[in-house]
């Protein structure tokens, strides 16, 4: 029998980090998804339309199981490290992840101190190698 437990005492952070690769999607061909003020601080800026889509994206990944769907009732206008859904509001910071991509970590705390650090890419597919062997088995 699970014994009761004080809820206060959890101490749960989320975060979820959104990486895309940059390419020629650009806001106008999102009406469905970014609202109007969005769609105008892009423009036909293609790394403006990847800065608002990857926040929203790491958001709705943290916070939402209906996936794209709730894409939308994301609200950017907070700021630029600032997400509001569903009335809680998200950090969301931009992270370096190399040329022809852009990167936003969506965090339910403000964070206090991050540090990234680059791995090779050699390094993560033999991690990941290593993962899918051990699942295989």
């Amino acid at each position: 029998m699970l014994e009761p437990f004080d809820h206060q005492l959890l101490d749960v952070r989320v975060a979820i980090l959104d990486v895309e690769a940059r390419d020629g999607l650009r806001a106008p061909d999102f009406r469905l998804y970014l609202s109007a003020a969005e769609r105008a601080w892009a423009g036909r800026s293609a790394p403006r339309f990847y800065a608002v889509w990857t926040r929203k994206e790491a958001v709705v990944k943290a916070a939402s199981e209906r996936g794209l769907r709730d894409v939308a009732r994301v609200d950017t206008a907070r700021g630029d490290q600032l997400a509001l859904f569903d009335s809680c509001l998200w950090h969301t910071l931009r992270v370096p992840v190399g040329r022809g991509h852009v990167s936003h970590l969506a965090l339910a705390a403000q964070p206090h101190a991050l540090r990234f650090h680059r791995v090779p890419q050699s390094a993560l597919e033999r991690e990941i190698s290593i993962a899918c062997a051990d699942t295989v088995r």
